[in-house]
C-alpha cells in the first residue's frame, strides 16, 4: 500500500485503518503527471508537424454542462468493446491546435478568456468536440467583438482555423468601410486577404483612390509576399482600370520585376494603364521628378509638389519605359493644345 500511496493524492489515505478516506475537495487536473491525477483516457492532438499528448478524466470531460458530446460517445464506444482502447486521436490546424490546453481549462473550470486572438480557435474547437456552452460563448464573442479595428484579426485567424463564415464577414465589413479603414489596421492583413477584400462585390471606391490604398499596402508588406500571381490579382484592371498618376512609377517599377503581369491584358495591362496615367498629368506626375533629378535644367518650372520618392520610382525605370511615358506625354500635351485652341476659336 505505501508502494501505491506515492502515485496517489495523500487525501486517499491508505494508512487509516478504517479504509481510504476520500477527500471530496480533491479536484482532478489534466496538467498533473496522469499517475498522480488518476487520469483514464488519453487524447493526442496532431496538428500536421507535431503531436501532443493529453491525459484526462472521464468524469470531468464526459459529465456536467461543459462536457464534450463528442467524448462522451467516444467514452460510451468504448465501454461496450470487446476491446478497450481508452484514446482518442485528433487532427487540427495547428493554430486551433495551440489553443487545446485553454479549451480544456473550460472544460474542467469553466476558466475562459476570449480575445480577438484566441476565440476562433476556441470555437473551432468547442464545434469539434461538440462542446455547445463553449460554442455560444464564442460564437457571441465574435458578433459584439468584429468591427473594423478587429477585422483584419479575425480575417487572419479564421485563414488559420479555416472558419470561412467570419472570414466573409470580416472581409465584407472592411469591403463596405474601405474608404475609411485606417491603413495601419488594413497593413496587418496578409497578401491573400487583403486580395479578398479587393475582390469583394461589396467594394465600392474610386480605382485611383484605390490604387493609392494598394501601393501603400505593398510598401508595408514583406516583398516576398508580393509573387507574380498577388502583383497580377491586386492591380487587375476589374479591380483597378485607373491608376493614380502618383502612384504609376511605383506600380511600373513593381512590374518590371514581373514582365508578364506588367504586359498581361493587352490595351489594359498593367504597363499601358501606368503610361496613360502619367500621361494624364504630366505636368506634375512627370515634369516634377525630372525638376527634382534636375534642378538646375528646372529653374522657373512650376513642376508642384517634387515628390523625392516619386522621382526615384522614375529615375529607375529603364529607358526604353521612359521614352513609352514622353511619347505618351507629348500627345496628351497636344490633344490638350488642341482643345484649348478649339475653345478659343469657339469663345
Amino acid at each position: 500500500c505505501a508502494e501505491v500511496g506515492s502515485a496517489i493524492p495523500k487525501s486517499l489515505n491508505c494508512g487509516d485503518k478504517q479504509g481510504p478516506q476520500v477527500d471530496f475537495a480533491f479536484k482532478l487536473d489534466w496538467r498533473q503527471n496522469p499517475n498522480i491525477s488518476l487520469s483514464d483516457w488519453t487524447v493526442v492532438v496532431y496538428d500536421g508537424k507535431e503531436s501532443a499528448v493529453y491525459h484526462i478524466h472521464k468524469s470531468e470531460v464526459g459529465h456536467g454542462p461543459r462536457r464534450s458530446k463528442f467524448l462522451a460517445a467516444k467514452f460510451d464506444e468504448d465501454e461496450h468493446a470487446d476491446v478497450t482502447d481508452p484514446n482518442t486521436e485528433v487532427y487540427l490546424p495547428s493554430r486551433v491546435a495551440a489553443l487545446f490546453p485553454e479549451f480544456l481549462d473550460y472544460v474542467y473550470s469553466d476558466t475562459l478568456q476570449l480575445t480577438t486572438r484566441s476565440v476562433l480557435a476556441l470555437k473551432h474547437l468547442a464545434n469539434h468536440f461538440d462542446v455547445r456552452a463553449l460554442y455560444k460563448k464564442a460564437d457571441s464573442f465574435v458578433q459584439s467583438d468584429l468591427n473594423l479595428k478587429t477585422a483584419p484579426t479575425y480575417c487572419a485567424e479564421a485563414d488559420l482555423v479555416l472558419d470561412e463564415d467570419v472570414q466573409k464577414k470580416a472581409v465584407q465589413l472592411m469591403a463596405e468601410n474601405f474608404g475609411r479603414v485606417d491603413m495601419t489596421v488594413i497593413t496587418q492583413l496578409p497578401a491573400k486577404m487583403f486580395k479578398e477584400v479587393l475582390s469583394s462585390p461589396h467594394l465600392d471606391v474610386e480605382s485611383e483612390f484605390l490604387s493609392n490604398k494598394v501601393a501603400q499596402f505593398m510598401r508595408f508588406t514583406d516583398g516576398s509576399a508580393i509573387s507574380d500571381e498577388m502583383l497580377f490579382m491586386l492591380t487587375h484592371p476589374q479591380i483597378m482600370p485607373m491608376i493614380s498618376p502618383e502612384e504609376a512609377f511605383f506600380f511600373l517599377n513593381w512590374g518590371l520585376k514581373y514582365p508578364q503581369v506588367l504586359d498581361e491584358g493587352g490595351d489594359v495591362s498593367l504597363r499601358n494603364r501606368c503610361i496613360e496615367a502619367v500621361s494624364r498629368s504630366w505636368m506634375t506626375t512627370l515634369a516634377g521628378p525630372i525638376a527634382t533629378l534636375r534642378p538646375k535644367a528646372a529653374t522657373g518650372v512650376h513642376a508642384g509638389n517634387l515628390n523625392p520618392e516619386c522621382a526615384f520610382n522614375y529615375s529607375s525605370l529603364p529607358a526604353d519605359v521612359k521614352v513609352e511615358i514622353f511619347e505618351a506625354s507629348i500627345l496628351a500635351a497636344k490633344r490638350e493644345v488642341e482643345k484649348s485652341k478649339s475653345e478659343v476659336r469657339h469663345f
